[in-house]
C-alpha cells in the first residue's frame, strides 16, 4: 500500500488527511469487533454447556467407581473373583456387566405380550448381575431389582421409565416383555419385575432411550467389573485389586480406569472446542485492540489543532476525551448489533447436537458486548487522555 504513493505528492504535503478512507477504517473496526464479540459469546456458551454436562445429575453416582476391564479373562471364576474383592473393607460393592454406562449397549426388538396394538420397539439391552443397581446407586421407580432370593429372576427383566413410555403401558410390573432377537428362532419372554428411574447410560448428546436389564445366564459373565470403593485413598485398594486379579487371571495384564474419567472422555471434543474458542477469542481481541490503538493515534493526530482550540475556548479534559471516544464507542455498539443475532444463530445450531442443553441467556450477550466496549474504551482512552491534557499552545503550533 505504501509503495503505491507518489513520492512527489508525499514531499509536497506535510500530512495526508486520508479522509477518503474513513469509511473503510470504520468498517474494519466494526468487523474486527463483530468477530471478537461472536467469539466471546461462543466461548461463554461452550463453557456453560460443558460445565452443565459435567455437573448434570445422570441418575447414578459416577464417583468412587473403578472399572476393571477384560474380566472375561477370568472366565467362570468371576463370582469367586468378586467375592474375594468384597473381602476388602474399602470395597463397598462389586458388579459384573457386559457393558458399562458411556459405552455401547446391545439392542433388540421388543414388544409387550398380550397388549392389544402393542408395537415393536427397539430396546437397548444390558446383561448384569444382582449388584448392578447397588454399585451405581440407581433408584427404582417401581417394583424391585434382581435378587438371589428369587430363583425365577433368571427369566425376568428390569426396564427403565423410557421403555415404559415407549410401549405406552401402565402398571408395567408383572407384564411380560417379548424379545424378538436372539440366537434361537423362538422369541424370548421375560417377566417385568421392576422399573428403574431413567439414567443417562449414554452421552448427553443422546436422550435416554428404552433399556432392558437382564441377568447373566448361568455360568455366563461380562467384560467389566465395576468396583465401588470407600474414601479417596485409592492406591492401597488398587494394589489389593491387582493382587486378586493376578491370582485369578494369571499373567493377563491388570487393566483398570476410573469411571468418572471415562465419562469425561465422552465430551473431549467439546473440551477441545472450548480451549480453541478461548484462544481465538483472545487473539481476536488483541488484533482488534491493536488496530484500534493505531486508528486512535491516527484520528487524534488529525484532530490535534481542534483539541487545542477547544481547550483554549474552555473545554474540560472529560469533554475532550468524550469527543474523541464517542465515534469508537459507536462502532463497538454497531458491532454488537451485528454480532448478537449471528452468534445466537451459530451457537443455537451447535446446541442442537445435545439432547440436554443449556438455555442461551441474555446476560451472555450483554456481558460479551460490555467486555468488548470496555476494551475499546481502555484502548482509545490512553491516547485520548494524553491528547486532552497536552499543552494547547503546542497543539495550535502543530503542523
Amino acid at each position: 500500500y505504501l509503495s503505491k504513493f507518489n513520492p512527489a505528492f508525499i514531499l509536497k504535503k506535510s500530512r495526508v488527511k486520508g479522509s477518503g478512507n474513513s469509511l473503510l477504517r470504520s468498517i474494519m473496526v466494526i468487523f474486527q469487533f463483530t468477530v471478537s464479540i461472536i467469539l466471546f459469546i461462543g466461548t461463554f456458551i461452550i463453557y456453560n454447556q460443558l460445565s452443565y454436562m459435567q455437573n448434570k445429575k445422570l441418575g447414578f453416582d459416577k464417583e468412587h467407581i473403578i472399572i476393571i476391564n477384560k474380566t472375561d479373562d477370568i472366565g467362570s471364576h468371576i463370582e469367586s473373583f468378586k467375592n474375594r474383592l468384597m473381602s476388602n473393607p474399602n470395597i463397598i460393592s462389586v458388579s459384573n456387566t457386559a457393558s458399562i454406562p458411556g459405552q455401547r449397549f446391545s439392542s433388540t426388538g421388543c414388544k409387550i405380550k398380550g397388549m392389544p396394538g402393542s408395537q415393536t420397539r427397539i430396546v437397548e439391552t444390558l446383561n448384569t448381575d444382582y449388584s448392578f443397581v447397588k454399585t451405581y446407586k440407581i433408584k427404582m421407580a417401581e417394583g424391585r431389582f434382581f435378587s438371589k432370593e428369587h430363583p425365577s429372576d433368571t427369566a425376568a427383566v428390569v426396564i427403565n421409565q423410557a421403555a415404559v413410555r415407549a410401549f405406552g403401558i401402565k402398571n408395567p410390573v408383572g407384564k411380560e416383555l417379548i424379545a424378538l432377537g436372539g440366537s434361537s428362532d423362538e422369541p424370548s419372554v421375560y417377566k417385568i419385575i421392576g422399573v428403574t428411574e431413567d439414567f443417562n447410560y449414554e452421552s448427553l448428546h443422546q436422550s435416554v432411550r428404552p433399556l432392558a436389564i437382564g441377568l447373566f445366564p448361568k455360568s455366563d459373565f461380562g467384560r467389566f467389573v465395576s468396583v465401588r470403593v470407600a474414601g479417596s485413598s485409592y492406591k492401597p485398594t488398587i494394589e489389593f485389586m491387582k493382587s486378586v486379579w493376578e491370582k485369578y487371571a494369571g499373567k493377563e495384564a491388570f487393566d483398570y480406569n476410573f469411571f468418572d474419567r471415562d465419562l469425561a472422555h465422552l465430551y473431549i471434543a467439546e473440551e477441545r472446542t472450548s480451549r480453541i474458542s478461548t484462544i481465538f477469542s483472545g487473539l481476536a481481541i488483541i488484533i482488534a485492540s491493536l488496530g484500534l490503538l493505531g486508528l486512535a493515534a491516527y484520528v487524534i493526530e488529525q484532530k490535534t489543532k481542534e483539541i487545542g482550540i477547544r481547550k483554549v475556548l474552555g473545554a474540560s479534559v472529560p469533554e475532550i476525551v468524550l469527543m474523541l471516544v464517542k465515534d469508537f464507542t459507536k462502532w463497538v455498539l454497531i458491532a454488537n448489533i451485528l454480532a448478537w443475532p449471528l452468534a445466537y444463530y451459530v451457537m443455537n445450531g451447535w446446541l442442537q447436537n445435545f439432547a440436554y442443553r443449556i438455555t442461551i441467556e441474555p446476560w451472555i450477550f450483554l456481558y460479551s458486548g460490555l467486555i468488548a466496549l470496555l476494551i475499546a474504551l481502555f484502548t482509545v482512552s490512553t491516547h485520548a487522555i494524553k491528547a486532552a491534557v497536552s499543552n494547547p499552545i503546542k497543539s495550535l503550533r502543530y503542523e
